[in-house]
């Protein structure tokens, strides 16, 4: 029987020469026939949940390397631009692969989603910037606890709101007592401190205890509560073609170690 008959159609390119436009290809191996997804495949997939993580990351600019991609497990406190925060998740999440459950998450989200829960309640919302209350996410726990990695953008709440640092540190303590990691996001114009509408002592306490990066800056120091260590100089050239054929041959990679040691397993980032 051939791996036509096998796989009759699927949902790859219809131009691709290793699948033929099936989605998989057959892994040579003794037994019932085993199969992967082909490179086309894993290509729009891990497009589709860069999208799914923050509207836009797909097209970001790509960067040769990153420093975040060894800190997809910790809590680190970044201070970037939107531009180079995107650029540098998106290096991040496209040689994570497909499956890896990340998000970004904005203050205002977590103020609309805590204002849910009140509304629920029948209490008075006041908050200029709620004009209509989320369905979608009701409590904190809905919008924060189910990602692998969190990354909270600061700094897109607008108006002032008395509740926003305790519930800044809500989420925060939320993840923490999960043990999944969180990515906490300033402005190099707006940066988190005294007088910031997300500032609470309690909050920069625990952040100051978390590794940090300034991703705009090209000299300098990254802080780091053990030691200090020389900041990474981002470079924002490079190759569109040789950067992304490098992150698929790592998602490929990835794909293979994972059929090796069973279903289920996460991926690994690569090392270039």
């Amino acid at each position: 029987m051939t791996e036509t008959v096998l796989f009759p159609h699927g949902d790859g390119d219809t131009g691709c020469d290793e699948c033929l436009g099936r989605g998989v290809i057959r892994i040579p191996k003794a037994g019932p026939p085993t199969v992967q997804r082909c490179r086309c495949v894993l290509v729009k997939q891990t497009l589709a949940n860069l999208e799914r993580a923050w509207r836009g990351l797909s097209k970001a600019k790509p960067i040769p390397d990153s420093p975040l991609k060894k800190r997809i497990d910790k809590n680190i406190w970044i201070t970037a631009s939107d531009r180079s925060l995107k650029r540098h998740l998106k290096h991040v999440g496209a040689r994570m692969g497909p499956d890896w459950r990340f998000k970004v998450v904005t203050d205002k989200e977590l103020i609309t989603a805590w204002l849910g829960s009140i509304a629920l309640k029948g209490g008075e919302i006041l908050d200029p910037d709620a004009i209509s209350v989320s369905t979608r996410y009701i409590t904190i726990e809905d919008l924060v606890e189910p990602p692998d990695l969190v990354v909270l953008r600061l700094g897109v709440k607008a108006a002032a709101n008395r509740e926003m640092p305790q519930v800044l540190f809500e989420a925060l303590s939320h993840r923490i007592h999960l043990s999944k990691p969180t990515w906490v996001v300033d402005q190099p114009t707006y940066p988190f401190g005294r007088g910031h509408l997300c500032w609470s002592e309690t909050a920069e306490d625990e952040m100051e205890t978390w590794a940090r990066y300034h991703i705009d800056k090209t000299k300098g120091q990254m802080k780091s509560p053990q030691r200090d260590l020389p900041e990474h100089v981002t470079p924002v050239g490079g190759s569109d073609a040789g950067t992304t054929r490098n992150c698929l041959d790592e998602i490929f990679d990835n794909e293979k170690e994972t059929k090796k040691k069973g279903k289920g397993k996460p991926y690994k980032g690569g090392k270039r």
